[in-house]
């Protein structure tokens, strides 16, 4: 659906805050989204407070109130979010899918008729890894009417997105 573009420095602060404890994280993504080149570009992660219910983790709506107020503070939009899946593997589940579906609603570009927002899971301590480094999933719902909703791996480039953060300083 676009083409994103992730910074090394959202990466880590991602992976960062998903080995500070063994509860799901969550936060949001800050960057830009440019409607000509469907590009979107994840420049900085935003650590936000969650409400955990043991399966899984909500935003605390104060700090989503919060978040939203730093990122426009740095000049970027919210373009995404992240939590992390301590333990297992870093698929979307059902109610992983149905966040994503909302917050692209939320954030749809109604000019262009597109929903530049990405998820992304991070898994620190799966132990089915082969090593000791986190997995990463990015992902990105289709909604279909009447239907399933398709779930989009999206692939990324770092290095792109690391020099958008340079020039943007």
């Amino acid at each position: 659906p676009f083409k994103l573009q992730i910074s090394s420095a959202a990466k880590l602060i991602v992976d960062l805050h998903a080995h500070l404890c063994t509860n799901e994280v969550i936060g949001f993504l800050g960057g830009r989204w440019d409607p000509a080149s469907k590009a979107l570009e994840v420049l900085r992660a935003f650590p936000g407070r969650g409400q955990a219910s043991g399966m899984d983790v909500e935003m605390d709506p104060l700090s989503e109130i919060e978040l939203r107020s730093k990122i426009e503070e740095a000049n970027m939009t919210v373009v995404g979010w992240y939590h992390s899946h301590p333990v297992f593997a870093p698929r979307p589940s059902g109610k992983d899918i149905d966040n994503q579906s909302n917050y692209q609603n939320l954030c749809r570009d109604e000019e262009n008729k597109q929903e530049p927002f990405v998820g992304i899971i991070v898994s620190p301590y799966d132990m089915r890894l082969p090593g000791p480094v986190s997995s990463f999933s990015n992902f990105w719902v289709k909604n279909r009417q009447g239907g399933d909703d398709e779930v989009y791996t999206l692939d990324y480039d770092e290095k792109a997105a690391d020099k958008a953060e340079v020039e943007m300083v």
